[in-house]
């Protein structure tokens, strides 16, 4: 409901929009950290590489490279692993699963972890979480972990609820890609403060292939990738194309990627921004 809608309620004041939320006692003990080190951070076994884990659900496409990176490196090991493979992972928690084992954790009952996920977990001498979402959430409440836990927030995740059933006890460092995307976590989740080491480091872009030769018409066309959603805001693209017109009528838009997606995937506000887009 806020990453698809110009502007969030959220984004704009969080303090208002957050407080009957945190007049609420559950609400509260959601968002303290456990406090709970369940980590020896144990030393490395110098003999042998450096063990790494990148997990997440499904989606690996930003961390490639880094997984490029570290397979090529001598002194370092690295697996991956999907939690959607794994039958009772995360993927299954809804939200409110989420929040229920949370709640039970703050009361001193650990979560239960399926053993294919435990063996690799404990395999790592550090986790690698990408995207900060019910991954991060599930990994951050896991007992009796020795490795580093390090987990990458894009953006949409800002906008969910996973940011703030998140146990900050249970992550070491939190990448955020952009700093407004920081400050507003920073702004509405305070216990992220209390826990993890916090950067900012943008993803990193490749643009070698956009080096390509160049067909007539080039020199006046702005293309928009991945242009079928909101948060590409596509309406201000065609907003740029009238501007770049009232000078020079020969410029084109381009525009990159699938349509938007069909009705019942896409909640009221979207669909109102595509029927003004189209």
């Amino acid at each position: 409901f806020h990453f698809e809608d110009i502007p969030s309620p959220y984004a704009s004041d969080p303090e208002t929009f957050l407080a009957p939320l945190r007049r609420s006692t559950a609400f509260q003990k959601l968002l303290e950290p456990s406090g709970q080190r369940r980590r020896s951070h144990a030393g490395v076994d110098a003999t042998r590489p450096y063990r790494v884990l990148v997990t997440t659900v499904s989606n690996f496409n930003f961390a490639g490279g880094i997984i490029d990176d570290l397979v090529a490196r001598p002194d370092t090991e690295v697996q991956t692993l999907d939690l959607r493979t794994i039958p009772d992972g995360p993927w299954r928690a809804s939200p409110v699963d989420l929040v229920a084992n949370r709640l039970r954790q703050s009361d001193g009952i650990p979560m239960a972890v399926p053993s294919e996920a435990r063996a690799l977990f404990d395999w790592a001498d550090t986790v690698f979480v990408e995207w900060g979402h019910r991954a991060m959430v599930w990994a951050s409440m896991l007992p009796d972990l020795d490795a580093r836990v390090v987990a990458r927030l894009h953006s949409y995740e800002a906008f969910t609820p996973f940011p703030f059933t998140t146990d900050w006890s249970g992550i070491d460092d939190l990448v955020f890609v952009c700093g407004h995307i920081r400050a507003l976590t920073e702004a509405g989740v305070p216990g992220v403060a209390k826990g993890p080491t916090l950067h900012t480091i943008a993803n990193r872009n490749v643009l070698a292939d956009y080096r390509r030769p160049k067909r007539k018409g080039a020199e006046r066309t702005v293309a928009l990738i991945g242009w079928g959603q909101v948060v590409k805001d596509p309406l201000w693209a065609l907003d740029v194309l009238e501007e770049l017109h009232k000078t020079d009528p020969t410029w084109r838009l381009r525009l990159v990627g699938g349509e938007f997606a069909a009705d019942d995937r896409l909640n009221q506000s979207a669909r109102d921004y595509r029927d003004r887009l189209y």
